[in-house]
């Protein structure tokens, strides 16, 4: 089963290998998405574009100011404090 933090974690990891990056070390809550990570405006944008589409959510509608997402961890919480619809996107969290 396939958590909201394991597909933020994908989409991560997915979006620095179109980018080009070099493996680097394992991700982890503290990265800064921008300072560790390298990802400009436009990557965020897609980021968060895509994983709205796979989850079927967007947090920053109303729920967490965008502003706020400094790090991978915040993303994460970000995803995981929204509720999904019904039938909306393949990520499920543990029970």
């Amino acid at each position: 089963m396939t958590t909201t933090r394991d597909a933020v974690h994908a989409a991560v990891r997915a979006l620095l290998a179109q980018k080009g990056a070099a493996a680097g070390p394992p991700l982890d809550d503290a990265r800064g998405l921008r300072s560790d990570l390298g990802f400009d405006s436009l990557d965020l944008a897609q980021l968060v574009a895509g994983l709205e589409l796979s989850l079927g959510v967007d947090p920053f509608a109303e729920q967490v100011a965008v502003a706020r997402v400094v790090t991978l961890g915040d993303l994460c919480r970000a995803y995981e404090g929204c509720p999904r619809p019904a039938g909306a996107g393949a990520a499920q969290e543990p029970a």
